[in-house]
């Protein structure tokens, strides 16, 4: 599942764009203002920001500019108060991708959003080949020649953050706030319990291995 940023000051918009993303297969996170996206961006993996260009704090031009000079490459779209070409023009000099007029179409914005990661390649980047281990984020599927197996959500996210930074050690703190988010009351034993499931899930796999780094987190470690 691909995940969009959706950024605006305007709260009925917001709750347009909350509900469009999420029925339309995408994991939505929402924010009010520039301070929340950078935050957001520094905390979570996103595939794609939807920003209005008229954002509250720091406009939506500004927001692009400065992510642009700072090497985000991610894909981003720009919601525009007007249909002008000086609004237009505004947006993509600034670096945005796209660049749609409000009031916002819904359906047209999720055409242009699967176009968007389309032609960024972020599809190819929700796959992994470990072997003969094929993992499939957009699936929730880990696949051998002769087996499919479809995980739980929170599973499958926990092992697919792992595997695709084999050798990078994660907190438990890091791993429970960007998979089951900052505000649940879940705690880090909880991240333990499916380190465990998915030990026993694959305990005669060859491909990788999960290893606990006492008193910190986990890593993956590739085996083949």
């Amino acid at each position: 599942m691909f995940t969009v940023l959706a950024a605006t000051g305007d709260e009925t918009l917001a709750k347009r764009l909350y509900e469009s993303l999420e029925d339309g297969g995408y994991h939505c996170f929402p924010a009010q203002d520039g301070e929340k996206v950078y935050f957001l961006l520094d905390n979570f993996h996103i595939d794609l920001l939807v920003c209005e260009a008229a954002l509250p704090g720091k406009d939506g031009c500004t927001i692009t500019r400065e992510l642009r000079a700072a090497q985000f490459s991610l894909p981003i779209l720009l919601l525009a108060g007007e249909n002008s070409l000086e609004q237009k023009r505004a947006c993509f000099l600034a670096g945005a991708d796209d660049c749609m007029p409000k009031p916002v179409e819904m359906e047209e914005l999720l055409l242009r959003v699967s176009a968007l990661l389309r032609r960024a390649g972020a599809a190819s980047r929700h796959k992994l080949q470990i072997g003969e281990l094929a993992v499939d984020y957009d699936t929730l599927t880990v696949s051998t020649p002769d087996r499919n197996m479809k995980l739980p959500k929170r599973e499958f996210e926990l092992l697919f953050k792992l595997l695709s930074s084999p050798g990078q050690t994660f907190t438990r703190r890091q791993l429970l706030d960007e998979l089951w988010g900052l505000d649940t009351g879940v705690d880090e034993r909880t991240v333990d319990v499916h380190i465990k499931r998915l030990r026993a899930r694959f305990k005669y796999r060859q491909e990788f291995q999960l290893v606990t780094v006492r008193g910190i987190g986990y890593r993956a470690k590739l085996t083949r």
